[in-house]
């Protein structure tokens, strides 16, 4: 380089533009992964949230059967079968299953004392 003149070369500007996209590429990418697995996150949780709601109107006051539905964009069933032959006291195992497309199926089952046939 002659004595006097100053900036850049174009060599020097290329590789500087060639950084700097990548650095771009890749922030782009992990803020499109951050934003998937926090709609991830908010589905799972709805699908919890309905599945909490369902064993609870289940367990009220349980009856044997199949009921199924959707809410939400998820679908629900829920299995109510009774335990043993005790009839006054019956043991109920109720069994809630919600299941939507971008979420694994979320299960809930318990064991709820009483109620009638």
């Amino acid at each position: 380089m002659t004595e006097g003149r100053s900036g850049f070369t174009l060599i020097e500007v290329v590789v500087a533009l060639t950084i700097l996209s990548a650095g771009l590429v890749y922030v782009h990418r992990i803020n499109g992964a951050a934003a998937l697995g926090q709609r991830g996150a908010q589905d799972r949780s709805a699908a919890l949230l309905l599945a909490e709601e369902r064993m609870t109107l289940a367990t009220r006051a349980p009856r044997q059967g199949v009921e199924e539905g959707r809410e939400l964009g998820l679908a629900w069933r829920v299995v109510v079968d009774p335990v043993g032959d005790v009839v006054p006291n019956r043991l109920w195992r109720v069994e809630v299953t919600v299941t939507g497309a971008r979420i694994a199926p979320v299960r809930l089952l318990t064991l709820k004392n009483g109620g009638a046939e």
